[in-house]
């Protein structure tokens, strides 16, 4: 028998394979409380958005993070406040290039593992006056 598939066995493609299906899941999650979607995978300078949906009238950035066990910790501790500084700027320039000037914004973060799927809704907000 072949060992088990282990993130640590295996490179990039298994990790990217991974982190995709992972945001497969959050993205069928998020449909089934009837959001809707904008984008998937939208790259900036900045770094990519893994989901942009909408709430009713709220455009959602979502983060989506998916871990196989807490040996390195839950999977809502990896967003720190540098992965939080570069989704904000990817969210500045998402709303710039598709003109969703005044409307109502908010990060959520959808938190992955084999025992549950963990929806944080506000997972963290922006201070006044950010600029990229």
């Amino acid at each position: 028998m072949c060992p088990k598939e282990t993130r640590q066995s295996h490179g990039v493609g298994f990790r990217q394979k991974f982190g995709k299906e992972g945001e497969d899941i959050a993205l069928k999650f998020l449909l089934n409380k009837g959001y809707e979607v904008l984008t998937a995978h939208y790259w900036t300078r900045f770094g990519e958005l893994d989901l942009v949906m909408k709430d009713h009238e709220t455009v959602v950035f979502v983060e989506v993070k998916r871990r196989e066990n807490n040996g390195y910790g839950r999977p809502e501790e990896a967003v720190t406040w540098f992965k939080r500084n570069h989704l904000t700027k990817a969210a500045l320039l998402f709303i710039k290039e598709k003109r969703l000037f005044g409307l109502t914004y908010r990060f959520d973060l959808v938190s992955l593992t084999p025992e549950k799927i963990l929806h944080i809704p506000n997972a963290f907000m922006v201070e006044d006056n950010y600029y990229y």
